[in-house]
Parts: structure tokens; C-alpha cells; sequence
């Protein structure tokens, strides 16, 4: 377990520790898909917020109303 350089994880706080505890010299890496996944959580919460302060008959809201 001391020779393991690195871990490819998701951002589970427990997997964290886990790894941590168990390999003393990893280096963690977090894996893309979690880190896009996390980007585009936050731009929809944003696009929400924002459509939000739009009033539903007009085009801006449409327009954020759609997430594609």
C-alpha cells in the first residue's frame, strides 16, 4: 500500500478518507465525469436563479427556460 501513487476517485468525502487512511503517500485525482458533472449542477442552478428574475411571458425566460 506505501508503493500506490495515485487514486482515481469521486469527490465522496469518505472515499477520501478511506484512501487516505489506507494508502499514506497517494496522490488523489478526481475523475472528470464528477467535475463536469459538478460544473453543470452549478451553471443550472445559476440558469435557474437568473431565468427566475424574468417574468414567464417573456423571450429571455424562454430562452433559460430551456436548458439545451
Amino acid at each position: 500500500r506505501k508503493r500506490v501513487k495515485s487514486v482515481s476517485t469521486d469527490l465522496n468525502s469518505y472515499y477520501q478518507g478511506l484512501v487516505r487512511r489506507y494508502f499514506p503517500n497517494v496522490k488523489l485525482v478526481v475523475d472528470r465525469f464528477h467535475i463536469v458533472s459538478m460544473l453543470t449542477r452549478a451553471f443550472n442552478q445559476v440558469r435557474v436563479a437568473v431565468m427566475k428574475q424574468f417574468d414567464p411571458n417573456t423571450r429571455e425566460y424562454r430562452a433559460l427556460k430551456n436548458s439545451w
